[in-house]
């Protein structure tokens, strides 16, 4: 507000010509302030995945967790950029979901790998057992060859046939042969129960790892944007104090020229 000093001492106020520059100014900051856009909550569960992993016992439900960890990774790229969510949230979000992806396919790699050595185990066992029994039966054949009929060989030929196609179905291998039959063949039952848990110590230990990098980077990102609401009301309340600054310093000037009574501007 501007004010006059009279030659008499009177006091006439006039209208603050820095009140139209005042408001505005703190109107553009508090505009800008709530530009500010709200975006949708993006609501994902970083533990699902996980949970899942953790509760797959074979190879066939852990081929399930790839698929909805894939599926996952695809609807949280489908969202990014569209301008509905925070595009830090699903930056954030994605790394953590791709992550879960890989240890899924870890782990079905090595309940594939457990369930193959124990097929492997349990159909040496078998042919152990029915080495045995053809033993006895070739003892058998071999004593009575003079006796044995046309018929009754053929019948074992087919019998044993019939047993060597169970057995190559039963030991089918798959790319991972290799890898679990390359230290030696087939496993104890001990020696399986390490390197299950051993699978399981890894996989969890990869989860624990991911999902603390995912939590971290989320409260990185909840308190840059804290930083951000601090920095955007200090320098509204600066704003608001700089456009009265002029108007205090010119009265401070006026007070001594009002004591001699001359005409004094404070509007300047």
């Amino acid at each position: 507000m501007g004010m006059m000093v009279g030659a008499n001492g009177a006091v006439i106020r006039t209208a603050d010509p820095y009140g139209a520059k005042k408001n505005s100014g703190v109107s553009a900051v508090r505009k800008t302030t709530n530009k500010k856009k709200k975006y949708k909550k993006l609501n994902y569960n970083y533990r699902d995945v996980s949970g899942r992993i953790i509760r797959a016992k074979t190879s066939v439900s852990a081929r399930q967790v790839v698929t909805h960890a894939r599926t996952m990774v695809a609807m949280l790229r489908r969202r990014y950029g569209c301008g509905e969510y925070n595009d830090r949230d699903l930056e954030i979000a994605i790394v953590h979901a791709e992550k879960m992806v890989r240890i899924a396919k870890k782990k079905l790699k090595n309940l594939k790998s457990e369930e193959l050595a124990r097929r492997t185990s349990e159909a040496e066992k078998l042919e152990e057992e029915r080495e045995e029994e053809n033993t006895s039966e070739m003892e058998e054949t071999q004593s009575d060859s003079g006796e044995m009929s046309e018929e009754k060989l053929r019948e074992l030929i087919r019998r044993m046939e019939k047993e060597l196609q169970e057995l190559m179905a039963e030991n089918s291998l798959d790319e991972l042969t290799d890898e679990c039959l390359s230290s030696g063949g087939t496993m104890s039952e001990e020696e399986l129960k390490q390197v299950k848990k051993k699978h399981r110590c890894d996989e969890m230990r990869q989860i624990v790892e991911a999902d603390m990098k995912y939590l971290k980077a989320m409260f990185q990102r909840m308190m840059q944007e804290q930083q951000e609401t601090t920095n955007a009301a200090i320098l509204e309340i600066s704003s608001a104090v700089a456009t009265n600054t002029p108007a205090g310093v010119s009265l401070a000037a006026a007070a001594p020229a009002a004591a001699e009574g001359s005409t004094v501007d404070a509007s300047v």
